[in-house]
């Protein structure tokens, strides 16, 4: 009799002492667990966030690049077709002064085929071009898009007062690009700031376009 007792106390010993390792194990795998997912999720968040900056900075060098072609390509306004009487035998001329910043937020000029454009920045935050009187969107902004821009200026010669190229200004023009965007991460409302910057020279044409 005494060892049956003995036996019966024992196994609920053992038993007590398997329940309380059962949920120390349970609570420190649940544990790993939800580390573990957190980490998963946020692997997936900054991958997400890469391949929207990714799409973001093609979006933005594709019409980066496109600008900066037709501006290398620029030719002389010789009759102020396009710059305007102003304008006569200047190379470019930079448009929609923005006084609250002091750049200029739009350039034209005429191309080496004898169009004439215009680049700037709209006020429904869009890049567009105007190609003969003609305008288009070259890069589309807003929160649908994944990203805000927040300024364009061009700028000539490195000085941002300079509202064009004079004929009697002998070196290469220099034109330059600088944007400003905001990108929204998917997993908060804070905007990260990128900033694009590139230079350009005109190149010498063989033929003129008068």
């Amino acid at each position: 009799m005494k060892n049956i007792q003995s036996k019966n106390k024992k196994n609920k010993l053992i038993a007590g002492v398997s329940i309380v390792e059962l949920i120390v194990f349970l609570a420190v795998f649940f544990i790993i667990l939800s580390a573990t997912v957190s980490i998963f999720m946020a692997v997936i968040r900054q991958q997400r966030n890469t391949l929207r900056d990714k799409d973001v900075v093609n979006q933005v060098n594709y019409a980066i690049d496109y600008m900066s072609r037709i501006t290398r390509m620029a030719i002389r306004d010789y009759t102020g077709s396009c710059l305007g009487t102003s304008f006569i035998n200047y190379d470019y001329k930079l448009t929609r002064f923005h006084s609250a910043s002091g750049f200029y937020r739009g350039i034209k000029l005429k191309s080496y085929d004898g169009f004439c454009h215009e680049f700037f920045l709209h006020f429904d935050g869009r890049i567009k071009e105007r190609k003969n009187n003609v305008t288009r969107d070259i890069l589309a902004s807003g929160r649908l898009n994944k990203f805000v821009i927040k300024h364009l200026r061009f700028i000539i010669d490195g000085n941002k007062n300079k509202g064009g190229n004079p004929p009697t200004n002998l070196l290469q023009p220099r034109v330059t690009f600088s944007m400003s965007i905001l990108t929204y991460p998917t997993d908060n409302n804070v905007p990260r700031e990128k900033l694009f910057q590139t230079t350009v020279s005109r190149r010498d044409q063989m033929k003129t376009y008068p």
